[in-house]
């Protein structure tokens, strides 16, 4: 996904404020690299120092959890039509969105970060 993309798709999620923030600091001076990743021992790690391949394994983590999320989303059942209305709309939006959209919307600026970084050293992560 392009950092466009990811912008677009941002912006009318819980951290959209985040992604305008971060897109802006990606064009003019590649702040995402200064973003830390905390590893399971409590290591912070600077998203740019992080190697190609813990960086693809990490992309490929958020990514099972973002999928994992949306399998385990349940249909919404509310009372009255708005309500039901809205929330089909809802579940359609995070069921339907590719996984690396919702691990951003989920995780917030340590995924979009390294979803910026692997997009910069072009490495290709899949499922």
């Amino acid at each position: 996904m392009s950092i466009h993309n990811l912008y677009n798709a941002m912006t009318f999620s819980p951290h959209k404020y985040e992604a305008i923030f971060l897109r802006e600091a990606y064009e003019k001076n590649k702040a995402h690299k200064r973003v830390h990743w905390v590893t399971s021992t409590g290591t912070k790690i600077p998203v740019g120092d992080l190697g190609d391949a813990h960086l693809k394994n990490i992309a490929k983590f958020l990514l099972r959890i973002a999928v994992n999320f949306q399998q385990s989303i349940p249909f919404p059942a509310f009372q009255g039509e708005m309500a039901s209305y809205y929330g089909e709309q809802e579940y359609e939006r995070w069921t339907e969105a590719d996984p690396e959209t919702v691990a951003c919307w989920l995780i917030g600026k340590r995924a979009i970060a390294v979803f910026l970084e692997c997009e910069d050293r072009d490495i290709e992560v899949t499922k």
